[in-house]
């Protein structure tokens, strides 16, 4: 799953549990149950950024960081993803990232756009 469709996802799940703020309890068991399998999800993420941002730490403060050692206990759609968009300018991509991942990032946000912009004239 990419980072923006975890943002997506985040999205979703807080639109939902406004929604169903006093649902019924099948209803809160659902949003635990999408909240639990999302935290799974961006675990899975913060792990393949760990692999391909090996300097993230070093570009990011501490408090920012500081779900990562404990994901279980914040809220699934408060947890940051640390997409590269994030960070301040090309610099600090290019010293987070191993060589060509912020090149493929870029490709794959533009091609999404794409898609959007696609979708979005289909439908006028």
């Amino acid at each position: 799953m990419t980072g923006i469709q975890l943002e997506e996802a985040q999205h979703t799940l807080e639109l939902e549990m406004k929604a169903r703020n006093m649902g019924t309890v099948y209803q809160q068991l659902d949003i635990q149950r999408q909240q639990a399998t999302l935290i799974h999800k961006i675990n899975q993420f913060h792990g393949l950024q760990q692999v391909f941002m090996l300097k993230l730490h070093l570009v990011l403060f501490l408090s920012k960081l500081c779900h990562i050692d404990s994901p279980a206990g914040f809220n699934a759609k408060n947890i940051k993803l640390f997409m590269l968009l994030e960070l301040d300018n090309n610099a600090q991509r290019t010293c987070v990232c191993m060589p060509g991942v912020t090149a493929m990032e870029w490709h794959i946000y533009e091609a999404e756009a794409h898609d959007s912009l696609q979708k979005f004239c289909l439908g006028l």
